[in-house]
């Protein structure tokens, strides 16, 4: 997000997901070992981590993590370590997971949470899982942090060492965050709400594809005699007015926010 903001995070559970080749640098599991274990069994949290090999593991991944999550007092970090790129994530099997496919995963266990998933993103262009939100459904987050571009292994290792170390001890995201992009200026990380998202960047995409009342009205009027042939011209006017007003802009807005950030 561009500006600061305190939050503290209320998380109680950090979990791994790695897909890497044998012949890689495991740096999942050299953050799980050297940090994410040490500082979650201080303060008492539950920690884990996954180890995924092809895209049908990928894919099961959320009905994995369901049946070992409470809905009612589970609020679960995930942090991926897996190559990325603008199309999705890349396996160890080589196998592309689509951006729509992770966020199909992640909305899944967010449903199911009621909008308390923080993901973090160890991956090139790991911001690019912005393409899977649908404004008229529901978050696939509570919140998200990635960087914007391709980062190389000795800056996952040392970016996000210093990143859990912090958050995990102080829960305070955006300190920990502030850490993150000091220690590596050059990585831009970005993290957001879904609320942020929605607001800052869904309202305007949502509104410039939607018709204004005048352009809506211009459209239907020409139609409006055989849709009301009892009515005359004034009445058929009234009653289109009416129509567009109950099915308002502003309306399909505030039901697609509600939607998507668990209000109703």
């Amino acid at each position: 997000m561009e500006k600061s903001i305190e939050v503290n995070l209320p998380i109680n559970c950090v979990i791994v997901i790695q897909s890497l080749l044998p012949n890689e640098s495991q740096t999942g599991k050299q953050l799980y070992d050297d940090i994410i274990k040490r500082r979650c069994s201080q303060h008492e949290l539950n920690s884990g981590i996954v180890n995924v090999k092809n895209k049908d593991e990928f894919l099961n991944l959320a009905s994995t993590l369901l049946e070992k999550l409470q809905p009612e007092s589970a609020k679960p970090l995930l942090h991926f370590e897996v190559h990325g790129c603008e199309e999705g994530l890349q396996l160890a099997s080589g196998e592309i997971v689509g951006w729509d496919e992770v966020g199909s995963c992640t909305r899944s266990i967010n449903e199911y949470l009621g909008n308390t998933l923080f993901i973090s993103l160890a991956t090139c262009k790991g911001a690019h899982i912005l393409k899977s939100i649908d404004p008229t459904i529901r978050a696939p987050f509570w919140g998200i942090l990635g960087p914007k571009q391709d980062i190389s292994h000795e800056e996952v290792v040392n970016d996000f060492n210093g990143f859990y170390d912090e958050l995990l001890n102080s829960f305070d995201l955006q300190k920990a965050i502030d850490i993150l992009n000091d220690f590596n200026p050059s990585a831009v990380y970005v993290w957001m709400t879904s609320e942020f998202v929605f607001d800052e960047f869904l309202v305007p995409m949502i509104k410039k594809k939607l018709e204004t009342k005048i352009e809506r009205f211009k459209r239907l009027f020409p139609d409006s005699k055989n849709a009301y042939p009892l009515m005359n011209r004034k009445e058929r006017r009234q009653q289109l007015k009416s129509n567009i007003k109950q099915h308002s802009r502003e309306k399909f807005v505030k039901d697609c926010r509600n939607t998507f950030l668990f209000l109703k």
